[in-house]
């Protein structure tokens, strides 16, 4: 199944998207299409430079805006620290 097939038809227009390991392939890959679609985006991944660089890919978009965070997922703490980090104005969908 593609990323596309997965997003599409989904209504991410004002939403916030929380994506892990958004610094590569499939997480990469949803990042920008759910920003194509309006959603604001937090990227997170294990490499912090990695999530800086989708959170700059996906703001070259124009669309919703992005923030990029450090987040192992094998460790609840970094999960929920990354969770709590998104702003307020954008909720977390």
């Amino acid at each position: 199944m593609t990323v596309e097939r997965i997003v599409r038809g989904m209504r991410l227009e004002d939403k916030t998207v929380f994506i892990t390991g958004a610094g590569s392939g499939i997480g990469l890959a949803t990042s920008l299409r759910c920003a194509e679609e309006g959603a604001y985006v937090s990227a997170t991944d294990i490499d912090d430079e990695s999530a800086e660089e989708t959170a700059e890919k996906v703001e070259a978009l124009d669309t919703g805006g992005a923030e990029a965070h450090r987040v192992d997922v094998t460790q609840g703490g970094d999960a929920e620290a990354a969770v709590e980090a998104v702003p307020e104005e954008h909720g977390l969908d």
